[in-house]
């Protein structure tokens, strides 16, 4: 075997490492430039191989190995169902000593899984069951009706949203019922008539409640807010994106004329 340089009390293999070459010593003590039995190079502190924190490559670690394990503990799992998952095998031990079960699941896509949390309920099913189950429950999972309900629950419901200071801290609530189950949300405000429609809020000190939201445009929606201002005129009432449309010009021009000379002027000089 051939002799490695600054090799010192080291061994030449730690699991499924060999190491190469001693590096020089740095901050931390000795690295070791490892190869592992796939081929893969990497450096390792000495300690950590010493420690035998680290046995292989992350990309062995990842590899399920089809084995029966002999231990009872495990062989009694053997063919016991998770849901809808079947446990066919054990894999390698996961990085937090928790072994990986190989399952099938009903549909036949097998994977491994740890066993902690089949154990615990916590998996079920493999992830193209789930995603089938999700779309399948109410027909909306992939349409943007679903997708806004979401975010509606998200910024008045999650203190960790972006938007949460300006709905749910400030009072801005959504229905319980809509909240809970979005059968409920749809068969109340009913599907989007139309693409590029957004659901309104009539009165916006109130929530997401029955009798105060509607299916608007982004430009109605955008002069429905707590800053939009408006203008008197002829007992009417204008927002400056109104104003500006129906005069035909640009936005920031129709802000400034209404800021320096008021709605009477606009009217008078540009009607």
């Amino acid at each position: 075997m051939k002799k490695i340089k600054n090799q010192g009390s080291l061994r030449s293999r730690y699991g499924k490492w060999t190491v190469l070459e001693v590096l020089p010593k740095g901050r931390q003590g000795k690295d070791c430039r490892c190869q592992c039995d796939c081929g893969t190079e990497s450096i390792i502190p000495a300690t950590t191989l010493r420690a035998n924190r680290s046995t292989q490559c992350l990309s062995c670690a990842k590899k399920i190995k089809r084995f029966p394990n002999n231990s009872y503990e495990h062989t009694k799992f053997l063919g016991k169902k998770f849901g809808k998952l079947e446990v066919i095998g054990f894999g390698e031990v996961t990085r937090n000593d928790g072994t990986l079960y190989v399952c099938r699941c009903d549909c036949g896509y097998e994977k491994g899984y740890c066993g902690s949390k089949l154990k615990a309920g916590r998996i079920k099913q493999c992830r193209f069951c789930a995603a089938r189950e999700r779309s399948t429950k109410h027909g909306y999972y992939h349409r943007p009706e679903y997708k806004i309900w979401q975010a509606i629950k998200s910024r008045c419901l999650n203190p960790k949203d972006k938007q949460y200071p300006h709905y749910g801290q400030r009072g801005i609530s959504i229905c319980p019922e809509w909240a809970s189950d979005f059968k409920t949300f749809i068969a109340a405000v009913g599907d989007r008539p139309k693409e590029g429609l957004t659901l309104d809020r009539i009165d916006n000190n109130r929530g997401y409640e029955p009798g105060n939201v509607r299916w608007v445009t982004h430009q109605v929606n955008s002069n429905n807010t707590r800053r939009t201002r408006y203008f008197q005129k002829n007992g009417t009432q204008y927002t400056i994106r109104q104003l500006a449309d129906l005069f035909n010009i640009p936005y920031s021009r129709m802000n400034w004329l209404l800021l320096r000379y008021g709605i009477d002027y606009v009217f008078e000089q540009l009607d």
